[in-house]
């Protein structure tokens, strides 16, 4: 059965495995097929802690799950740091 869900943190473990899943393999993609892999405990650490403090405040998921396994995700997160128009006025007139 396939479930599309806005995650919550009972995902997290889910979440930060697809995350550094696709995170090693752009690396390696964009790196001449450099091994990322070693790296991937300690990104798996900042990952999961970054995620704990945002998801859903200012970061949110989508996943989907076919049976029981998460196979798909897609996220959103809020940023609020532009600077405001008239800011740039001061330096642009």
């Amino acid at each position: 059965m396939k479930i599309i869900k806005i995650a919550d943190l009972s995902d997290l473990n889910a979440i930060v495995q697809l995350r550094v899943e696709q995170q090693i393999e752009d690396w390696s993609k964009t790196s001449n097929g450099k091994d990322y892999s070693i790296y991937s405990d300690e990104f798996e650490i900042i990952t999961k802690n970054y995620i704990c403090k945002r998801l859903n405040k200012t970061l949110y998921f989508a996943l989907m799950y076919i049976e029981e396994t998460a196979v798909s995700m897609c996220a959103l997160e809020i940023v609020d740091n532009l600077p405001p128009d008239y800011c740039m006025r001061k330096y642009f007139g």
